[in-house]
């Protein structure tokens, strides 16, 4: 029988087990690198213009990605 290892999500601070890449308890990713991919700049910029006032229809057309992609990346990173 294999040894469950543990560890707490940097978020909530719960214990979750090391294999897994969500939170079960806040559904925030554990790990950097699978937010950190090839478009983590387009990501940071699209928060920082959505905090600076600009419509999910502006951002939406300026990224060439729809409304709920957008609303969906400024959920997630809203909080780095």
């Amino acid at each position: 029988m294999k040894r469950v290892r543990y560890q707490p999500c940097k978020f909530c601070k719960l214990q979750v087990r090391t294999t897994q890449k969500k939170c079960p308890f806040c559904h925030k990713y554990l790990y950097d690198f699978i937010k950190e991919g090839v478009n983590f700049d387009r990501n940071k910029e699209i928060v920082r213009l959505k905090k600076n006032g600009s419509t999910l229809r502006q951002l939406s057309d300026d990224f060439n990605i729809s409304q709920e992609r957008v609303r969906v990346i400024y959920n997630d990173f809203k909080d780095r």
